[in-house]
């Protein structure tokens, strides 16, 4: 639910992370989240990772480094 992302509001940023061949959160959801999202966000959307399965994707060298990325980038704030 789309309410329940302003609960967010103690957090310093967050990264949302979708896949257009995930058809149960698909990014359009994502986008709503950001959208209502109280605190900084990024969103990264991918082209074909199923739901939760983004490390047995294709992806999985572009998402560790973009999670390190970002919480490389978190730490220096």
């Amino acid at each position: 639910k789309v309410k329940r992302i302003k609960e967010a509001k103690k957090l310093d940023s967050i990264l949302f992370i979708y896949s257009q061949a995930d058809t149960w959160t698909t990014p359009e959801m994502g986008r709503r989240f950001q959208q209502n999202c109280p605190v900084p966000s990024e969103f990264w959307e991918l082209e074909n990772a199923q739901h939760a399965s983004i490390m047995k994707s294709e992806h999985r060298e572009e998402y560790m480094q973009k999670i390190l990325a970002y919480f490389d980038q978190a730490s220096q704030s």
